[in-house]
């Protein structure tokens, strides 16, 4: 069914009969075994309707199929529809089925709190596959007179009787119902209302007299302890005219109700008067409501207009729910619900679920350096930060431990303001990181904020797209839907360095789509139809990168999105709700709260609130261990820090973000981090079968009092996983069985061997390892507080689990000499066996090279006689007869598919020094790949940019680095090529060539740069301007509104005069107290150095030539001094005044530099260690020119004959210059040293 709008915005309902059917015509569907997706791995068959209709000259057309493929226990229908010209659209009703409730014995209802819920009974489960559909369940239709009018409640309403609703007590559906929120939302209570359980409720709000209508959005029957037991909310309106201002529910159980009403003012103002009528109603005899036929549809909203040319897609779902003797019970978590949906949404979704492990650069990188004024993007985040993390990742991660992570992703940042392209901190975009994530065998990500982000940077960006009528900043606009489109596709297929897609050689495989709304908890879009066509948006384009660009792409789409199981038709994670990181409970180590208020979210939103929806992918927030932001304040003790990595994997969500700092990860129990991440990794991908199982266990992280045991456990039939966790200080006890932890149905029997999932892991009391435990045996574990247990299963009959290899590696290399094999039991060789493992060619006929095999628990280690570097497709043949699983002697054969490509042209990925080069001694160039010393006798050189010689070089290589060192340091600045010519190093793997150079400028070095030189972090503490008085007049510079914001402006263009000698005052424009000023000269031109003289506790020397507060030998900032030696105590080091000084006493130019720092002389800006950071105190840094003339006002002197010459500043010509000092040479003042 479709509602489309005329011209006059009148609807048109368009059921189907009233289409035009074209072709109807069944389709066979063959398997694809190598698709992305899961279904398409199996045969099916559907059948094809082909629709057209035409409205007021719009004609539409639509494709509908209704699709069965083997092995489902569901069928789902699709729908097509293609504008063959532009209709304006209201929505679509793809789904609309009756249920017979009376021979299923149950009723559908909603499942969940959100838009896109599932709609389920005990037999069925259905819904429309988008999460932003309207999945409802109609009322009972049995016999039309199947109520008696019990009792009759009325009251007159005036507008004084509607009180306004707290904002923690707004519905989100009368939000969304409305457009309203806190403080519009006004309710009404009717009070005292007693209800048997089945009676229905009727409501019916009807307007008396006013000026306005009363425009309504729901209404909630509400228990005595005030919480809610029904709802109905819809919008409505009563006035001259009404519509749907009756709202309706049944009693879920006997008690004493109130009956709520909202209304909303944002419309309209409330000043009508009306009347509430409550009518109660009783099933009459023998009547069961339940047993009626009942409608199911979902709705999809889009009241927009369907372009000519464009096709939106939509489809639904109905499915059986598993019938284990359990369908029946009212907690869905002991029947199969869950799973029943779960199977038939891990082969529908839009990737099936995965590992995916990954760092994210935002609290390591990204926190509070994201906000620089635009136009200085690049001083924000660079590519050399996130390769710097990249390369101590490799060292300290993969080449010790071999476990790849999937992706490094760059977050907030790394963007020009608005358009989504790379600064220039970034030049070569994320090309240079593709080639060293490979290194690692990862990919590359980004974060992007679909509506701006966060922050200041996320003003910016919504600054640019609502300047020059572009439109706005969302999804909404086409303009910049398009733009945001082009960002997507650059950073997908362009960072290989070549246009278009190529599955080969693209390396960028996520996305952070981070805000599609700004909703802190969300349970739909944001209200209205800008906020639905929003998420439309963003559920376009990622379905349009996926059939366009990459289809495997990962995409995580965080804040805006809710516990909607829908999302994974186009999503690969959802977000958990509301703050990044927060504490909550009473543990007396912080992190442990961190955990809890994380995993808190988790069990509200989906596992209370959305049963159905699977936690198998969901963004918590994964693991964060910071020196910046909310958690740098959590507890870096090891064992927390542990608790929490292990918590971030064994919860079983596909989606890890690794919110790592290197510095803590390196210093913390001496880095063992690094392993610990690795055995997190490796356990997460041995469990990649049995974690997309994953589910709740326990209770509550907490529960307003106390900590709960909880935790989570997934089961496959063959093998399981259980973990479990104590957020409390004190130890704790919790009674259960297997079968109940792992969700097992009710007609499997047996029983399951535990053992820790982590070599080093505390035994747990009342837990037996290694043993076979019925699934019915009573258990009862005591786990200390603040602990963690994680245990991988297998089922005790070892002919239920099988024998495999769960990853073997290399897959594709430029050469292969071993070939690792994980398993997924350990391994025993078989003593004198005959069978050998051999290489062989594609055709699997011929042998390319024998092998030998070494077995070290789970992992075999194949070693080739002979390494293979020819191109081609091979295969590793392990025939039966050489391994046994240990534990039964199962035997194993396989065979494994391997690659070999033509190497890849060496390049230089890396220089250093690479920017701020002020000479040159050693340089270091890192390639794509190791490399090796060729031994030709080839030499390095150094040329200047004519090409001539500038310095021969000796040289080292290690791995991809070649270290080169120049025969003569080279000072002078000047642009330098470093030629590395052929037979320098080759590739190490194969003997392949290189022969390159690399440019390097040296620059002149600027002394005068501060170390600070970014956007300033305090604006309360500022100097806009200051003052230079002297006998010889008034000197004065105002800051712009931009050098405020800045650490270090140089205003050198500004000229200062004074006289020699004089004494001079300098007074400030300032805001801000508590804060110091400090005046340096350069007095010699080598940049500015400052002290306090020897002997003395205040006096400043060398350029320091005033102060108004210093303390030279104390720890303490209690009390010091002035540059005049005033003692300065207590509330007097405020704001002190700076003392007078005196101008150098010989003319000539000098630079002058204000700073503003808190009891600090440094005139760079650094922290000394004692009081505070400069940027944190609010530092503020500003140099100008300081023209000192001499008081004779000698300007130069020129002979008889018209020749200057040397002469002094009394006008004395001179022969020669013998002293330092200032003199007029060539007509103009030089300073002589």
């Amino acid at each position: 069914m479709l509602q489309v709008q005329s011209l006059s915005q009148l609807l048109s309902v368009v059921p189907a009969s009233a289409m035009t059917l074209k072709s109807v015509e069944t389709e066979t569907l063959t398997a694809n075994a190598s698709a992305i997706g899961g279904a398409e791995h199996f045969a099916g068959v559907q059948l094809v309707a082909n629709y057209e209709y035409t409205y007021k000259e719009t004609k539409i057309e639509i494709v509908w199929r209704a699709v069965l493929r083997d092995g489902s226990h569901y069928l789902r229908t699709e729908m097509e529809l293609t504008g063959v010209d532009a209709v304006d659209m209201y929505n679509i009703i793809p789904m609309i089925y009756n249920v017979d409730t009376e021979a299923a014995g149950s009723a559908p209802k909603v499942v969940g709190n959100t838009r896109g819920a599932v709609l389920m009974s005990d037999k069925i489960f259905a819904g429309l596959e988008t999460p932003t559909a309207y999945n409802t369940v109609g009322e009972a239709t049995g016999e039309e007179d199947a109520w008696n009018l019990t009792d009759t409640k009325s009251v007159s309403l005036t507008a004084s009787s509607w009180t306004q609703v707290a904002e923690a007590d707004v519905p989100k559906r009368v939000e969304e119902a409305t457009g309203a929120n806190y403080p519009n939302v006004y309710a009404y209570d009717m009070e005292n209302v007693t209800l048997k359980e089945g009676q229905k409720v009727s409501i019916l709000v009807k307007y008396t007299s006013g000026s306005h209508r009363l425009n309504f959005g729901g209404a909630v029957l509400l228990d005595a302890n005030g919480a809610i037991a029904a709802v109905d909310y819809h919008s409505g309106y009563s006035g001259g005219q009404h519509s749907n201002n009756t709202f309706t529910f049944l009693a879920p159980y006997d008690g004493t109700f109130a009956v709520r009403v909202f209304v909303e003012n944002k419309t309209e103002s409330i000043d009508a008067s009306s009347t509430m009528t409550v009518d109660i109603y009783t099933a009459k005899e023998g009547v069961v409501v339940n047993t009626a036929i009942v409608g199911i549809q979902g709705l999809w909203s889009r009241n927009t207009t369907l372009a000519a040319g464009e096709t939106w897609k939509v489809a639904s779902v109905v499915g059986l729910v598993a019938q284990d003797g359990t369908q029946s019970n009212a907690n869905i978590r002991e029947t199969q619900k869950r799973r029943s949906f779960l199977a038939y949404s891990e082969r529908e979704r839009a990737v099936p679920w995965r590992t995916f492990p990954h760092y994210n650069s935002w609290y390591e990188l990204n926190i509070n350096r994201n906000n620089a004024a635009p136009g200085q993007e690049h001083t924000n985040f660079t590519a050399e930060d996130i390769l710097g993390v990249m390369e101590q990742w490799k060292e300290k991660y993969f080449d010790k431990f071999g476990e790849g992570i999937a992706a490094f992703v760059i977050d907030d940042g790394w963007d020009n303001y608005g358009p989504w392209t790379f600064h220039s901190g970034f030049p070569n975009e994320m090309r240079d990181m593709s080639v060293l994530a490979k290194e690692m065998n990862a990919g590359i990500g980004a974060w992007l904020g679909p509506v701006g982000g966060y922050g200041q940077s996320g003003n910016y960006r919504r600054a640019y797209w609502n300047a020059n009528n572009r439109g706005g900043m969302q999804l909404s606009n086409p303009a910049y839907y398009e733009a945001f489109l082009a960002a997507a596709n650059n950073l997908v297929c362009e960072q290989d360095g070549v246009a278009g897609f190529n599955h080969e050689t693209d390396n960028y495989v996520f996305f952070k789509f981070d805000g599609i709304s700004a909703q802190f908890s969300a349970v739909g879009p944001d209200a209205g139809d800008t906020g639905n066509e929003n998420a439309e948006g963003i559920i376009r384009l990622e379905q349009y990168v996926r059939e366009n660009m990459r289809e495997d792409i990962f995409f995580n789409t965080t804040v805006g999105t809710w516990a909607s199981p829908f999302w994974y038709q186009i999503s690969d994670a959802t977000w958990r709700q509301e703050n990044d990181h927060d504490r909550i409970g009473n543990n007396s180590i912080n992190r442990e709260n961190w955990i809890t208020y994380r995993d808190r979210l988790v069990y509200q939103n989906y596992v209370q609130n959305s049963p159905i929806c699977p936690i198998n992918t969901l963004m918590t927030h994964g693991f964060i261990l910071s020196e910046d932001g909310p958690p740098a304040g959590d507890s870096r003790d090891y064992n927390a820090v542990l608790r929490e990595l292990r918590c971030a994997f064994v919860c079983g969500s596909g989606i890890v973000e690794l919110y790592t700092n290197c510095n803590l990860m390196n210093s913390i129990n001496g880095g063992k981090l690094w392993e610990d991440v690795a055995e997190c990794v490796a356990w997460q991908k041995k469990n990649a079968d049995v974690l997309p199982d994953a589910h709740w266990v326990g209770g509550n992280p907490w529960n307003g009092s106390k900590q709960e045991i909880y935790g989570w456990a997934s089961w496959n039939g063959a093998k399981a996983t259980l973990a479990l966790r104590n957020g409390g200080n004190s130890a704790q006890t919790y009674t259960f069985t297997l079968r109940e932890a792992l969700e097992i149905p009710a007609n499997i029997t047996g029983a399951i061997i535990l053992n820790k999932s982590f070599k080093v892991q505390d035994a747990l009391e009342g837990l037996t390892e290694g043993a076979a435990i019925d699934i019915d045996q009573q258990l009862t574990v005591t786990l200390p507080g603040s602990t963690v247990f994680a245990f991988d299963g297998i089922n005790a009959d070892p002919s239920q689990v099988p024998f495999e290899v769960l990853s073997y590696s290399p897959v594709k290399d430029e050469a292969i000499s071993t070939v690792r094999l994980n398993f997924n039991y350990d391994v025993k060789a078989v003593e004198g066996a005959e069978a050998a493992v051999a290489l062989y060619d594609e055709a699997k006929e011929n042998v390319v090279s024998e092998a030998t095999y070494a077995v070290e628990g789970s992992v075999v280690t194949v070693t080739l006689a002979n390494a293979v570097s020819t191109p081609g497709n091979y295969f590793l043949v392990v025939p039966e007869g050489l391994f046994v699983r240990s534990n039964d002697d199962r035997a194993f054969s396989g065979e494994f598919a391997i690659t070999v490509v033509a190497p890849e042209p060496i390049k230089i990925t890396s220089v250093s020094p690479n920017e701020d080069i002020y000479s040159l001694s050693i340089i270091e160039v890192k390639f794509s790949k190791d490399v090796v010393d060729a031994a030709t006798g080839a030499e390095v050189v150094l040329n200047n940019a004519a090409g001539e010689k500038v310095s021969a070089a000796s040289y080292s290589v290690d791995g991809k680095l070649l270290t080169v060192t120049l025969a003569q340091e080279v000072t002078a600045p000047g642009e330098y090529i470093l030629v590395i010519p052929e037979g320098v190093v080759k590739g190490a793997a194969v003997g392949d060539s290189f022969s390159g150079s690399v440019t390097l400028v040296v620059e002149e070095f600027d002394i005068y740069e501060p170390t600070n030189t970014g956007t300033r972090t305090r604006s309360d503490r500022v100097i806009k301007g200051f003052t230079l008085t002297g006998a010889s007049g008034e000197n004065s510079y105002t800051l712009t509104t931009d050098e405020q914001g800045q650490d270090y402006t140089n205003a050198t263009a500004a000229v200062f005069k004074v006289e020699t000698g004089e004494d001079l005052n300098i007074t400030f424009d300032k805001a801000g107290s508590w804060i110091h000023q400090y005046v340096f000269i350069d007095f010699d031109g080598d940049g500015f150095t400052a002290s306090i003289a020897e002997g003395s506790e205040w006096a400043p020397a060398e350029d320091l030539v005033a102060y108004s507060f210093y303390n030279n030998n104390s720890d303490s900032d209690a009390s010091g001094w002035n540059s005049k030696g005033t003692v300065i105590t207590g509330n007097d080091r405020n704001t002190p005044a700076v003392p007078a000084f005196n101008a150098p006493e010989a003319a000539g130019t000098y630079r002058m530099r204000i700073k503003q720092d808190w009891c600090n002389i440094d005139p760079a800006g650094d922290a000394d260690g004692k009081f505070g950071d400069f940027k944190e105190n609010g530092g503020q840094i500003i140099d100008v020119t300081l023209e000192v003339i001499n008081a004779t006002g000698i300007k130069e002197v020129e002979g008889d004959n018209g020749v200057k010459g040397v002469y002094d500043l009394s006008g004395r010509k001179l022969e020669k210059v013998s002293a330092p000092g200032v003199y007029v040479v060539d007509g103009r003042k030089v300073l002589v040293k």
